[in-house]
């Protein structure tokens, strides 16, 4: 039996192989093949999943919201139109809907109202984003290469460009978190302008191929949370990180076959994670350059792309999406561990342990748990007999927020309590390993 205790002063890669694609998710929604998810964004404060979906008539959910924790759904609305693309507002209160006949609407996330509509592309929008850090614009892509700006509150198209004299599809696009620049990709280039500046047409610089034509198009790209790094993965399947002080390529990850619909940092900056057109998830280890992990189907799909990934603002889960309207929830600590810093405002107020996620799980599952104060604390596992069959922490915490990896490998299926030992309090929740 192997324990992996989540130190948040580093990160530590778990070596993991192959593993089947959702053996160890938690399935908010399938349909049949044809259907697809396209994009899934977390709200800001982690707890709603947004999903952007594919429709063949006016009765298809093209919009849903569902609950992170729990996975069921809040509420879906039929557009009958296909969303290609959904982003919630920096302050979760609005998101952003980019669709397959050049529409872009902006709807109030809790009472379902739409609150805006540009029309103002004459072809497919593929991209969507909110500027941070307050949503006052929106930016949005489409496929005959134009970028336009729009003014949340007015309504009004405040600025166009064109990506490539209108030859290309802009295929992804992201404002910086500071929300100054937006980057875009499409033909072999991936385009950094000034937001102000867009209307001007006149990108800041543009990171091309290796100038002898090798590189094929990128399809996906994402500023890390720093801004100092952009990421795009290519048709070839290459992913590739450039320093954006420098204009550099610093680095290429190399293992897809098939290009890149989707990427994401966690939020460390340390871990990003790739969906591809080879139906693969990947996880790497920007530190080492190396991949932590590949998560494949267990039966092999024809053409079943994954689409979307991302992480959650803390980390501690993803969520992925696919050719089979197929929406997984992830817990992040089946793969790596996941640092957590505590300011001065966030510090806990009551202590919590939560439901391991997944669950029920095979073989592992994430614990985590909340900390109001430092002292002992003891987290150990035990059957329906009362016997202790782990003992996961036993020793002195400060007050903060942890988490922990418990392996059953040597366990028989069944149910399983774990309990937290603060002294001043004893909480105990219940988990099934389903093998």
């Amino acid at each position: 039996m192997h324990m992996k205790y989540l130190s948040f002063a580093s990160l530590v890669a778990l070596t993991v192989s192959l593993c089947p694609l959702y053996s160890n998710a938690q399935i908010l929604r399938e349909r049949a093949q044809g259907f697809a998810t396209e994009s899934v964004d977390f709200s800001p404060d982690g707890k709603r999943l947004l999903v952007g979906s594919d429709a063949f008539d006016a009765t298809d959910v093209t919009i849903a919201v569902y609950d992170a924790d729990t996975g069921d759904e809040i509420y879906s609305i039929a557009e009958g139109v296909p969303v290609t693309s959904a982003v919630f507002s920096p302050d979760g209160t609005l998101f952003v809907e980019g669709y397959f006949d050049g529409t872009v609407r902006v709807r109030d996330a809790s009472t379902q109202e739409i609150v805006a509509t540009f029309g103002g592309h004459d072809s497919q929008v593929f991209a969507v984003d909110f500027q941070p850090p307050h949503g006052a614009m929106v930016v949005s892509g489409a496929n005959f290469g134009d970028i336009k700006l729009w003014d949340v509150a007015t309504g009004q198209n405040v600025a166009t460009s064109e990506f490539g004299d209108g030859l290309f599809a802009v295929w992804d696009l992201q404002f910086s978190p500071d929300g100054t620049r937006i980057a875009a990709v499409g033909s072999k280039q991936v385009k950094v302008w000034e937001t102000a500046n867009l209307a001007t047409g006149q990108e800041i610089f543009a990171l091309e191929d290796d100038n002898q034509g090798n590189f094929e198009g990128p399809e996906s790209v994402r500023w890390s949370h720093d801004g100092t790094m952009l990421v795009a993965g290519y048709d070839e399947g290459a992913i590739r990180l450039w320093d954006v002080a420098s204009e550099s390529l610093v680095s290429t990850l190399e293992g897809h076959s098939d290009e890149i619909n989707s990427l994401d940092f966690l939020h460390t900056g340390k871990v990003l994670i790739s969906g591809s057109d080879d139906e693969t998830v990947r996880l790497w280890d920007l530190d080492t350059e190396s991949l932590i992990a590949t998560i494949e189907p267990a039966v092999p799909f024809t053409d079943c792309n994954v689409e979307s990934v991302r992480f959650s603002p803390d980390g501690s889960r993803f969520a992925t999406a696919d050719c089979f309207d197929r929406i997984a929830l992830w817990g992040s600590a089946q793969w790596i561990d996941v640092p957590t810093s505590i300011s001065d405002d966030t510090f806990p107020t009551e202590v919590v342990l939560a439901q391991n996620y997944p669950n029920p799980f095979n073989p592992s599952t994430a614990i985590t748990y909340t900390l109001d104060w430092s002292g002992p604390v003891q987290l150990s596992v035990y059957d329906l007999t009362g016997r202790i069959v782990s003992t996961l922490v036993d020793g002195v915490q400060p007050k903060g927020h942890y988490g922990i990896r418990f392996s059953a490998e040597n366990l028989p299926s069944g149910t399983y309590l774990y309990r937290l030992h603060t002294g001043a309090e004893l909480i105990t929740r219940v988990m099934t390993l389903l093998r």
